[in-house]
């Protein structure tokens, strides 16, 4: 792109120099090339794309976190289902016992 708008300004498209090139655009010129050619970014645009950046990072750890916390619920709740069951299973093995006593008795009744 900096070699074709050179070559369409001279009169001989020879190879650009970078001196003449300098002198021709002037400083305004070099850095609205550097710009163009993505090599240079104003202030403006640096900063949109740090708060954009900044933002995102935010809305991430927000996200990391909820996810966390719902891991941790998920992992109580899990511990709570083993402890019911375990309840479940204690209460089924008396009432078990308790029968079993219960026919003893009308046995020996008997």
């Amino acid at each position: 792109m900096l070699y074709a708008l050179v070559a369409a300004g001279s009169a001989t498209p020879a190879t650009p120099d970078i001196l003449s090139i300098l002198l021709t655009w002037g400083p305004g010129g070099v850095v609205l090339a550097l710009i163009l050619t993505g090599q240079l970014e104003p202030k403006r645009f640096r900063e949109m794309i740090a708060s954009d950046r900044d933002s995102w990072k935010a809305a991430f750890d927000k996200e990391q976190e909820a996810h966390q916390l719902t891991r941790m619920a998920l992992a109580k709740a899990e511990e709570r289902a083993e402890a019911s069951l375990e309840a479940a299973r204690t209460t089924a093995q008396l009432l078990e016992e308790m029968d079993h006593r219960r026919t003893r008795q009308q046995q020996r009744k008997t």
